[in-house]
């Protein structure tokens, strides 16, 4: 294949450039973790855990990890919601993260282009709003 196959060209959109911070790994890794924190917190707090496990009860199944047992539980007893979206975005914190650097580094701009990068397509809906 030649160079400039489609194959060869990740992404159709502009590049980007943009200065890196001076640690911009220790960001990332210091945003990730803060949002652990504060989602296990709230996690904990809401009483998240215990509506989960009244909803694996009635829907008379073991706790599983995977997204069919949360549909499942969701289906059965609604008000497991808070807890499942916690803890899915407990799942997601190093990819929120990222977007959150990117807002941070990059505005709009940035934003946009990582989530085009990462199948997200545009990323009005995360964390948009210009300040």
């Amino acid at each position: 294949m030649s160079a400039s196959s489609p194959v060869n060209d990740p992404v159709s959109s502009p590049a980007v450039e943009l200065p890196l911070p001076r640690r911009p790994v220790l960001l990332f890794w210091l945003i990730a973790v803060a949002l652990e924190v504060v989602l296990g917190v709230a996690f904990l707090l809401s009483g998240a855990e215990s509506a989960i496990d009244r909803g694996l009860a009635k829907a008379g199944i073991d706790f599983g990890s995977d997204l069919l047992t949360a549909t499942r539980v969701l289906v059965v007893y609604p008000a497991a919601l808070l807890g499942i979206v916690l803890a899915l975005a407990q799942v997601a914190a190093p990819d929120l993260a990222g977007l959150v650097v990117a807002r941070i580094r990059g505005g709009r701009r940035l934003l946009h282009a990582v989530g085009s990068r990462s199948g997200l397509g545009p990323a009005r809906w995360v964390l948009a709003r210009e300040s």
